[in-house]
């Protein structure tokens, strides 16, 4: 069965190439494919009898996606840490969501699309934008690197989800989707060597929710510091993904563009005061990538460069931010609750969009419950983050262009 396995990205392929997927058709050529690797032998009359188990969950997607779902099924499989082409690595879980079967991330949306317009709509009472930024997976945004005799496409296999977003959008939901700047391994959007997204994705995601939110009054009216500046330079680590290897790969180096406010000891990073920030980033682990120190495990905490930084900058103030590594959509609302803060304008969420996909319905929490839960002693409501320290100063920064000003949007 390992050969088998090993097997069925080509397969899938191969089988999907005629173009979209419909009906029976397609999913009997699949089977018939399957019978000749295993040597058995099928009555066609029988076979033609038998059900099409299957078929609606590819009816109609295209046929790249179809093989991507079917790949990351046998990928996953691997477990651990999977290694793609050219050094690339990749999450077996992350590989089990993006392969797990769209019946049940569509029979959660109704839940999710019921739950987040509500939270936006009582935002909007209160005057607050609601801003959700859904990140696209590694595998799927990079899938040119996964492993196989056939190279899959880099491409958006996310129909379900833009289906969701839609739906979103149309019950009021602003949705800055960056999915398209982050496709193809090439864009540098994640390292190679670990899972969250890179600096350079952050910055880009960074620039398209200011987009939305500069025709706002708040923001025309935003005394901006004009001390607020930038550091491009280089970080070199090895990712979280490379724990799991007996033989580690080599460390890369990734560009970052550190934010901060620069003084007479040099650039520091910008810190929000809980409460007093006209904006409030809520979010998982790419909320947090180069803006907390152990977001990758390898990242010390300077420079400061994540998306809240970036977005800080463009805005010209500090933001501040409510997360955790882990944070699921039904934990979210918690970290905000509608009519906590005066001062907030807007809370933009940044998830991973594999929150939306994988688990089954029913583990998903009820949504009233979400909303009015209150932080534990072990979730801080504001930052979970450590006192910000000086740049430079151990952080393996090197400092390429100290002089450039600020990019403004």
């Amino acid at each position: 069965m390992k050969r088998l396995s090993a097997s069925l990205p080509l397969l899938a392929a191969a089988t999907l190439a005629g173009g979209a997927l419909t009906g029976c058709t397609t999913l009997n050529t699949m089977k018939g494919s399957l019978s000749s690797l295993t040597g058995g032998k099928k009555d066609p009359k029988k076979e033609a009898e038998k059900p099409a188990t299957g078929a609606d969950e590819f009816k109609g997607l295209p046929k790249d996606e179809a093989a991507f779902i079917l790949a990351c099924r046998t990928l996953a499989a691997k477990g651990g840490t999977v290694e793609g082409r050219e050094g690339w690595l990749f999450s077996a879980a992350e590989l089990r969501t993006l392969g797990a079967p769209r019946s049940a991330a569509t029979a959660r949306h109704k839940a999710l699309v019921t739950s987040l317009t509500a939270y936006a709509a009582k935002l909007k009472k209160d005057g607050v934008q609601f801003i959700l930024v859904p990140i696209a997976p590694k595998a799927m945004a990079c899938a040119d690197q996964l492993p196989g005799e056939e190279k899959l496409k880099a491409r958006r296999n996310d129909t379900h989800l833009q289906q969701l977003y839609r739906e979103l959008e149309a019950g009021g939901v602003t949705v800055v989707d960056p999915a398209s700047d982050m496709l193809g391994s090439r864009q540098g959007a994640y390292p190679k060597t670990d899972a969250r997204w890179s600096g350079h994705a952050a910055e880009e995601a960074a620039g398209r929710v200011y987009k939305a939110l500069k025709s706002s009054p708040w923001v025309k009216a935003v005394v901006r510091d004009k001390n607020i500046a930038s550091e491009k330079g280089t970080l070199t680590l090895l990712g979280d993904l490379a724990d799991a290897l007996k033989t580690k790969p080599a460390e890369e180096s990734l560009p970052l563009l550190a934010i901060g406010t620069r003084d007479s000891s040099g650039l520091k990073p910008l810190a929000a005061a809980p409460g007093k920030s006209p904006v409030v980033v809520v979010g998982d682990g790419n909320a947090l990538a180069w803006h907390a120190s152990g977001i990758p495990e390898a990242y010390k905490g300077t420079p400061k460069a994540g998306f809240p930084d970036q977005l800080g900058a463009l805005l010209g103030v500090p933001v501040e931010v409510r997360g955790e590594s882990s944070l699921s959509w039904q934990e979210a609302p918690s970290r905000f609750a509608p009519g906590s803060s005066k001062e907030v304008k807007a809370v933009v969420w940044c998830l991973s969009a594999g929150h939306f996909l994988g688990e089954p319905a029913a583990a998903v929490a009820a949504p009233s419950a979400a909303v009015n839960r209150k932080p534990t002693a072990s979730r801080s409501p504001v930052e979970d983050l450590p006192v910000p320290t000086p740049l430079p100063g151990g952080t393996g920064l090197q400092i390429r262009d100290p002089n450039l000003e600020m990019r403004r949007q």
